[in-house]
């Protein structure tokens, strides 16, 4: 009886939710984020996972149901259409059930959909967010203060792990304040906050230097080159009369952050080094990140035509990676980079379409600045370098997805703006 109410209440509260984001699609954001956080903190996210027989059903899963059913409605009541980069979203999105169905059939359900649960869930949220058609004010208000908050839960993670290990622990123990996704999340929202308190100085650049802080302590080195580079692009992005301003006080913001980090304890600065490091089996050198890709690459190329072009089928990676470290005599092989990951999941095809829909966007703002999208633009910046060495987390795709609906509704620098994905009824959209 009690299984039956639990039933019918989830069923009740899926559908509440459904309509609400049907109405709302800018709630899907802070969703997509208490996913990320919770998916973040494993413990807690294996605690609160539904256990049925041998699956078990995540936060994240239940995302991809509700990403996926709240499209299905809205295409089914015309809200939206399926066009430029939300049909790459698309195929991507297929390709990588194509891949799981695969998958099922040769290692079963529960190792198939494991493997590719952060593919699945990408593609789904980046093509949900490639599909609204939110005003620009209101995306850019709902990203920033979502990714705000997942920062401050970071944020607190990762003090209290400093308060515990000290600032150098990656050197000594091999572990860190943040986990990358983590540590890009806090990067983003210092970012962000810097353009939403453009005219307010003395607190962009107390968010911005707290934010980056937090990155040094987090100790992932890839995050904080990206945050250099985040830095850079606002230093472009400026108006030319205040470039010379801004260079000189974030300078003064980075290099005094790097001084007390190094000061204080030297581990810190030990841990830093670290990635040059020999030997071949430490699983976090760079020889050991560009050996794995090239067995991987070297490795795929000799699959069969199917598989070199839609990928391999879910969960059949495990067979060449311990063929890697016995073959080299080293730590097992792992895709550590996005476009390694695309090749190997979802082959050529795949490969392509997350080429278009991670590069596209950005070219395209780049190039043609639309007006007031600084911080989107600023932020895919940060995350494109995030994927040189990591997979792409689904707040990425979100945000991604995000800045292709607003560069498809906004006025552009140079001209008029492009078609809308929205059908002949846009959805009314709450501020």
């Amino acid at each position: 009886m009690l299984i039956l109410i639990a039933a019918v209440t989830s069923v009740i509260v899926g559908c509440w939710v459904v309509l609400a984001v049907f109405d709302r699609p800018q709630l899907m954001v802070p969703i997509v984020m208490t996913a990320v956080v919770l998916d973040t903190e494993g413990t807690l996210n294996d605690s609160i996972a539904l256990n049925l027989g041998s699956t078990s059903i995540y936060p994240s899963d239940i995302v991809v149901a509700l990403t996926i059913s709240v499209i299905a409605l809205q295409m089914a009541c015309g809200r939206v259409r399926v066009r430029g980069w939300s049909a790459a979203w698309g195929a991507l999105l297929t390709v990588s059930v194509v891949s799981i169905v695969r998958g099922v059939f040769e290692v079963g359900i529960e190792p198939a959909v494991a493997s590719s649960r952060a593919m699945l869930l990408t593609s789904a949220v980046g093509l949900y967010a490639s599909l609204q058609s939110i005003p620009k004010d209101v995306t850019i208000k709902w990203v920033t203060w979502s990714w705000s908050a997942a920062a401050t839960a970071f944020g607190l993670e990762a003090l209290v792990f400093v308060g515990r290990f000290g600032l150098g622990s990656f050197a000594a123990t091999s572990e860190r304040a943040l986990n990358a996704p983590a540590a890009l999340v806090v990067a983003q929202a210092g970012l962000l906050l810097y353009w939403h308190y453009r005219d307010r100085g003395m607190i962009r650049y107390s968010v911005l230097a707290a934010s980056m802080a937090l990155v040094l302590v987090s100790q992932q080195r890839t995050v904080q080159v990206a945050a250099l580079v985040g830095l850079l692009v606002i230093i472009m992005l400026e108006r030319p009369g205040q470039r010379i301003m801004r260079i000189a006080a974030l300078a003064i913001v980075c290099l005094g952050m790097v001084s007390v980090l190094v000061s204080v304890n030297d581990g810190f600065a030990a841990s830093l080094d670290t990635s040059t490091s020999e030997p071949f089996e430490s699983n976090s050198t760079i020889a050991w990140r560009f050996s794995g890709w090239q067995f991987i690459v070297e490795d795929q190329l000799d699959d069969a035509t199917v598989d070199l072009v839609f990928g391999d089928p879910a969960g059949t990676d495990q067979e060449r990676q311990a063929k890697f470290t016995v073959g080299v005599r080293t730590t097992t092989a792992s895709a550590h980079s996005q476009w390694i990951e695309s090749f190997r999941v979802v082959g050529v095809a795949g490969l392509i379409l997350a080429v278009c829909v991670m590069f596209g966007p950005l070219v395209v703002a780049a190039r043609r600045r639309p007006v007031g999208l600084e911080a989107l633009l600023t932020a895919g910046a940060v995350a494109l370098v995030f994927t040189l060495t990591y997979q792409v987390p689904p707040s990425q795709a979100l945000l991604m997805g995000s800045l292709a609906a607003v560069l498809s509704t906004t006025p552009l620098a140079g001209g008029a703006g492009r078609r809308s994905n929205a059908g002949p009824a846009p959805i009314p959209i709450g501020q």
